[in-house]
C-alpha cells in the first residue's frame, strides 16, 4: 500500500487514530453477533441451494442452478424479514435495553424522499434492533439447517 499511494503514509498515526475511536462495547458486540449470525444463515442458504440444485435434476451437475436458487430464496427470505418487521415493528435499543416501536426512540432520525431517491440522516446515537425480525432470523437457520441435512441425508445419492 505504501508503494502504490501517493502521499505519506504513517502507519503508527493511522493506529493511533484507530485506538482513539471510542467504540461502545454493547455496539461492538450487536456487530459481531449479528454478523456471525448473518455469516451462518448465508453459509446454510448457499448448501441448501446447492442441495436443491441437486435435487432438482436427479444428480446431474448444472453449472449455476444453485446459484440462481440462492438468489430466489434469499430474496424471498429478505421480502419475509421486511413483512415481519411490518407486522411486528417492537425494537430494542441496545445500550438502554429499553423496548418499544420505532416511534417511540427519538433520535432525530429525517428520512427525505424526493425525485433522486431517499436519504436517511440524523443523529442515531443508539442502535436499535427489531426483536421479531432477529428471532425470525434463528428459526430459519435452524429450518435451512434442517432442510440440507434432510436432503443430503434422504435425496442425495452420495
Amino acid at each position: 500500500l505504501l508503494a502504490f499511494s501517493p502521499m505519506e503514509l504513517n502507519i503508527s498515526e493511522i493506529f493511533s487514530m484507530i485506538r482513539s475511536i471510542d467504540i461502545p462495547y454493547k455496539e461492538l458486540t450487536a456487530f459481531i453477533i449479528t454478523g456471525v449470525i448473518s455469516g451462518i444463515a448465508t453459509l446454510v442458504l448457499i448448501y441448501l441451494s446447492m442441495a436443491l440444485g441437486r435435487v432438482t435434476f436427479r444428480n446431474k451437475r448444472i453449472g449455476g442452478l444453485w446459484f440462481i436458487i440462492f438468489l430466489i430464496l434469499s430474496t424471498l427470505i429478505t421480502y419475509s424479514q421486511v413483512k415481519v418487521a411490518q407486522l411486528m415493528p417492537y425494537y430494542i435499543d441496545l445500550n438502554t435495553l429499553k423496548t418499544g416501536t420505532i416511534d417511540m426512540f427519538n433520535y432525530g432520525l429525517n428520512i427525505n424522499i424526493d425525485q433522486f431517491g431517499v436519504m436517511v440522516s440524523g443523529d442515531m446515537g443508539n442502535i436499535l434492533l427489531n426483536i421479531a425480525t432477529f428471532i425470525y432470523s434463528i428459526l430459519i437457520i435452524i429450518f435451512t439447517f434442517l432442510g440440507t441435512g434432510y436432503l443430503i441425508e434422504n435425496k442425495i445419492d452420495l
